[in-house]
């Protein structure tokens, strides 16, 4: 579908923006169903609206590294079954390997060493920290730091396989 779009008079750059922009929408849409959702059966959230606008940040920005990553891999790969294996290899343990599911000082300590590096877990931290009471902002923004620097190196990586992808035909 993609050689289709190549001979169109569209930007390249608009080709990977549009696709990144529709799974953000995805998200946030999804995202506030269960913002919803969870204040309407008697949530309480501390931080208030500044927690839930870093929560959405972290998680457009994860959503802008998976999806930037997942382009790149279908650039190389090619075949949509392997690369929903390959991008569920990768994503469901560093999911279970976050502390979405479970505390951290309850997990065992290779998971916790793991975690520290994990941007799932990094998304997590930050939405969860900055929706408390007395959140630690510092942590807030070295969470969204490092998740913007994961942003722009998958986005970088996703370009440069696009650029190879551009060579082969």
């Amino acid at each position: 579908m993609l050689d289709r779009f190549l001979i169109s008079p569209v930007s390249r750059a608009a080709l990977i923006a549009g696709h990144l922009g529709h799974q953000v929408i995805t998200v946030m849409v999804q995202a506030m169903v269960v913002l919803v959702l969870a204040v309407a059966v008697g949530a309480h959230l501390p931080g208030g609206f500044p927690g839930v606008l870093v929560m959405l940040v972290a998680a457009t920005l994860i959503v802008l590294s998976i999806g930037s990553l997942s382009m790149a891999f279908a650039l190389v790969i090619r075949r949509p079954q392997s690369l929903t294996a390959t991008i569920q290899f990768i994503l469901l343990p560093l999911v279970f390997m976050s502390s979405a599911f479970m505390v951290q000082r309850l997990a065992a300590g290779w998971i916790t060493s793991v975690a520290r590096f994990n941007p799932i877990d990094w998304a997590v931290q930050a939405g969860r920290t900055a929706l408390a009471a007395n959140a630690d902002w510092g942590l807030v923004f070295s969470r969204l730091g490092w998740l913007c620097v994961l942003a722009v190196v998958c986005a970088a990586v996703t370009v440069q396989s696009f650029r190879a992808y551009q060579r082969s035909l």
